[in-house]
């Protein structure tokens, strides 16, 4: 159903699934919460804006990277290919990151290559490729040319942390820092303050974190890469003490974020100004 809404009308799709998750009709006229005002954004800025596009395709963002003088923010490229029988396994490292620039969460994480099961994957990467993630509800990501990409590994655990700049008409106001694969997430302010805020089934990081040594440097980089955008959120690598782009995000949660207390999304909404 929620397919065959979205090639009929992308907006009646996000009113319909918006009355379904959070409880009540979209005000098209005046949204108030930072979701409603995402889906607005989704539907009348993001849809088939050419800009956007380049920036969550996760091949081209290093074009718009080198654009904007930030292509240090890109890990190391390997390859990239149309199809997953182009990959040369044999001239890619033993650690590697192959995911597909199209999807959401489409990603193969090798550590050791040559533990891989190299039918298997090729046929992970078949299937995504089938995927047309736009139908989904995420039209924003309709115009995307598919493609695979082969990516430097940066680590796992506590060597990576991913800090995701919530960024309000170019200004990053929170940061929600992810560890271990999103097992522990909290909520920041631009300070490196823990805020009261939490995602439900996620766990607190049990670490007692200091300031990372570089994080005025990622601020700095947020607001950098969010100037123009009413709304995006900026997602950072910080591996053994270096900064890469994990990607930008214009509609996190497919824009209905489940954040406690609740109070927090209305909040959220007054800071965003369309």
């Amino acid at each position: 159903m929620k397919q065959c809404l979205t090639r009929i009308s992308p907006k009646l799709e996000t009113a319909i699934n918006y009355r379904y998750s959070c409880g009540e009709w979209l005000n098209w006229k005046e949204p108030q919460d930072i979701n409603a005002k995402i889906n607005w954004l989704k539907v009348n800025v993001y849809y088939n804006n050419p800009e956007i596009t380049k920036c969550i395709d996760k091949y081209l963002v290093r074009e718009w990277l080198k654009e904007k003088g930030k292509e240090e923010l890109c890990p190391m490229l390997y390859g990239v290919y149309d199809k997953p029988e182009e990959i040369n396994w044999d001239n890619l490292p033993c650690q590697v990151v192959i995911k597909c620039n199209h999807t959401c969460g489409a990603n193969l994480i090798v550590k050791d290559k040559s533990k891989l099961d190299v039918d298997d994957a090729i046929k992970k990467l078949r299937q995504w490729q089938k995927e047309d993630y736009w139908k989904e509800g995420e039209v924003q990501y309709k115009f995307i040319k598919k493609k695979i990409i082969a990516e430097e590994y940066l680590g796992d655990g506590v060597n990576l942390k991913t800090f995701k700049f919530f960024c309000f008409n170019g200004e990053p106001k929170v940061l929600y820092l992810s560890m271990e694969e999103d097992k522990y997430i909290d909520y920041y302010d631009m300070d490196f303050l823990k805020l009261p805020y939490s995602l439900p089934k996620h766990e607190h990081c049990p670490y007692n974190l200091k300031k990372p040594e570089k994080f005025n440097d990622m601020v700095h980089i947020a607001r950098k890469l969010s100037a123009g955008f009413p709304f995006v959120r900026v997602d950072l690598y910080d591996s053994y003490g270096k900064i890469y782009l994990s990607e930008l995000t214009f509609v996190p949660t497919g824009g209905y974020m489940k954040i406690e207390p609740q109070e927090v999304l209305r909040e959220w909404g007054e800071w965003l100004e369309l």
